[in-house]
């Protein structure tokens, strides 16, 4: 039996999803993000991200499904941390450069610092793909 165009598109947005996950770790690992145990955790996140990714592509059940969101609910919050870290990074670099700057301007520099603010997004985008890809799946029923 062919596939449903429904069903074409939630495999596509499982499959982008799944590429940006292999994606994450291959620029983390060209970035050198391991020089800590915090940088870490984006590897963590992106490889549990894609091997539920490719499970769902696989053998697709309403579990495996509900098991994806929640996965997906905490890769994006995984994603937020990472977006407070590379902020907070750059904030206390600004202070460590300009000792004497004022608030608002190290929170300015923090903005446009060395570690780019949006770069762990990319994680919470391939959440948000896989979660869509299962909004009112019929086989979880919502």
């Amino acid at each position: 039996m062919a596939e449903t165009v429904e069903q074409q598109y939630r495999r596509f947005l499982l499959m982008v999803s799944g590429f940006i996950f292999l994606g994450s770790i291959v620029e983390l690992v060209f970035v050198e993000h391991y020089e800590s145990v915090i940088q870490l955790v984006p590897f963590g996140l992106a490889a549990i991200g894609l091997v539920i990714v490719l499970i769902a592509l696989y053998r697709s059940s309403g579990r495996i499904f509900q098991w994806l969101r929640y996965i997906m609910i905490f890769i994006a919050l995984g994603s937020l941390f990472g977006v407070y870290e590379h902020l907070e990074h750059n904030y206390e670099f600004a202070l460590e450069i300009k000792p004497n700057i004022t608030a608002g301007k190290a929170i300015v520099e923090a903005l446009y610092g060395a570690s780019p603010i949006i770069a762990p997004g990319i994680l919470c985008l391939g959440a948000v793909l896989a979660y869509a890809a299962t909004w009112r799946h019929p086989k979880i029923g919502s």
